[in-house]
């Protein structure tokens, strides 16, 4: 991913996701941030390369790509993905999960009545970045952010004017608590998918659970809006004594002057909201419907057990897919056949569904499976998300301040790169001596 630092220099941030083949862990390290001229793809691509080259790893073990969805990256033809796959045949693109879930809640506000909403929570000055969980701590303030508009609209505050006739309106008020019980349920999963050890096959079962809590609450609408959602509008409403009804704009321009509250804002609100972020959380996480990554989950105990999972079948996809890449292509056969085996007796245990990529490389004796093993490997090592690049621009914002805005490059990659990788030990005596050491110096350092 890229950023603009504190001295209007572009920015690339590069850092690369393998597995530790003594531990199973998986890891995504910083390598260095890289001052770039040119956005467009072929510059990008090459500043990415020599970087690799310059850390002496091989583009062969290169099997995959993320960045988010600007053009300049993910284009087909002249993006910096097409220019990386010239090289490296097998580096798939993968789109952000945690861009692309992003984007299925921006597409999602068609509706006036959310669009109105989000744009008086926004004015209200909430953290932006973190969408979901700005709504629910408004819902929780609501009587007191009330409260304190009504103080400061006495005082004669012009803005606290403005806002505190919708913020007591009972459109606002219910179309809060719609927005924050959908979205809900969708804030573990953008949490998780900033887990740096998350792979393709744990974070689709749990994209699928979301799909199938949203089905959930489309089928069972008229109880779940009545006694969770609209009764948590009514207890808000009577303490700021507002009093349920429709929007009059809408009466006027429908010609109806009696509407129930409930009904109207169930179906005109709750229900279209609730479709349209289905729609857009199936249609912008398509990045797992890839054909590798589907073939690739099919190994984990959960899949391969499935009734509709067919040894021989899989065994000619992933023979077909990776025979050039396997250890032991001819075995991969019978050991499809015992791991299958395996894995049933591994999800008869209680927390045998659903295993982090570590627990399961553990548990795959690479001696026994060593074909199985490199597929979970190869599926582990496929990149989710770049929220370890955005995290890594934290940094960047801490080290490269205003006041050290002249720092040159080398200087601020050896401090990224201290201060990120904080777990390991940096031995003073050494840098001491590598100090003295460099270079002629005037003063006896007694070495």
């Amino acid at each position: 991913d890229g950023t603009t630092d504190s001295s209007n220099i572009e920015q690339l941030c590069l850092l690369i996701r393998y597995v530790d083949s003594h531990t199973n862990e998986i890891y995504e390290d910083f390598l260095g941030f890289v001052p770039t001229t040119s956005s467009t793809g072929e510059a990008i691509a090459e500043h990415i390369l020599s970087c690799l080259k310059r850390f002496k790893l091989s583009l062969a073990n290169c099997i995959g790509q993320a960045y988010d969805g600007a053009p300049c990256m993910s284009g087909i033809f002249k993006g910096c993905q097409a220019f990386i796959k010239r090289f490296c045949p097998d580096a798939e693109y993968m789109h952000c999960s945690s861009h692309a879930l992003n984007l299925a809640l921006i597409d999602s506000t068609s509706s006036s009545f959310i669009r109105n909403t989000f744009g008086i929570i926004k004015s209200c000055e909430t953290r932006w970045v973190g969408r979901n969980v700005a709504i629910e701590t408004f819902l929780e303030l609501y009587i007191p952010i009330s409260n304190t508009l009504d103080v400061l609209r006495i005082e004669g505050d012009s803005s606290s004017q403005q806002l505190y006739h919708p913020v007591n309106s009972f459109e606002t008020i219910v179309c809060t608590c719609i927005t924050s019980f959908l979205l809900s349920e969708i804030t573990p999963l953008s949490r998780l998918l900033q887990t740096s050890t998350i792979d393709f096959g744990v974070a689709h079962q749990h994209v699928l659970s979301l799909l199938k809590t949203f089905h959930i609450r489309q089928t069972n609408a008229s109880d779940y809006f009545k006694n969770i959602v609209f009764e948590q509008a009514i207890e808000v409403a009577k303490e700021l004594f507002v009093q349920p009804e429709v929007p009059r704009s809408y009466q006027r321009r429908n010609g109806q002057s009696i509407l129930d509250p409930e009904e109207f804002y169930r179906d005109h609100v709750f229900l279209p909201f609730l479709i349209e972020l289905k729609a857009n959380v199936d249609k912008r996480l398509s990045v797992f419907s890839h054909t590798r990554i589907q073939l690739l989950t099919q190994v984990r105990p959960e899949c391969i057990t499935a009734a509709a999972c067919s040894t021989t079948e899989l065994y000619k996809k992933l023979k077909q897919e990776f025979s050039e890449r396997l250890p032991q292509p001819l075995q991969l056969f019978g050991e499809v056949e015992r791991w299958k085996i395996e894995c049933i007796d591994l999800m008869k245990k209680p927390n045998g569904y659903n295993l982090w990529m570590s627990d399961l490389l553990t548990k795959c004796n690479p001696v026994f499976y060593p074909n199985i093993h490199f597929l979970l490997v190869f599926l582990a090592t496929l990149p989710v998300t770049t929220s370890s690049a955005e995290r890594a621009f934290s940094s960047l914002k801490r080290i490269k301040t205003y006041c050290r805005s002249t720092m040159v490059e080398d200087r601020l990659n050896g401090l990224a790169v201290a201060f990120i990788h904080k777990n390991v030990e940096i031995n003073p005596h050494k840098i001491l001596d590598l100090f003295v050491q460099r270079n002629q110096r005037r003063f006896d350092f007694g070495l």
